[in-house]
């Protein structure tokens, strides 16, 4: 699971990152973190995403990814997961 289509590109070209936590049964949040903020529309499709991974019946579990969402008119969108940022000493994300 390193990629998710999202589908047209309505026009966005570019790319921008965000952070998605997953929550069962589905994502519970997408942010934009950087990046063109006409990407700000893609933040729905984000969060109505289906993300293949398995969350034990009951789970309480949150996980938080960093994506970098890509458009090109003749492709469309996709979200590739990104190595987390590291925690850097005094730095807040």
């Amino acid at each position: 699971m390193r990629e998710i289509k999202l589908g047209a590109s309505n026009k966005l070209v570019g790319s921008a990152d965000f952070t998605v936590v997953l929550q069962p049964p589905a994502a519970a949040s997408a942010q934009l973190i950087s990046g063109d903020p006409s990407f700000s529309a893609v933040t729905d499709r984000l969060a109505k995403a289906k993300f293949p991974l398995f969350f034990p019946e009951g789970s309480k579990a949150k996980l938080s990814l960093r994506l970098l969402v890509s458009c090109h008119e003749s492709e469309g969108c996709n979200a590739v997961v990104m190595p987390p940022i590291p925690k850097i000493l005094g730095a807040t994300f």
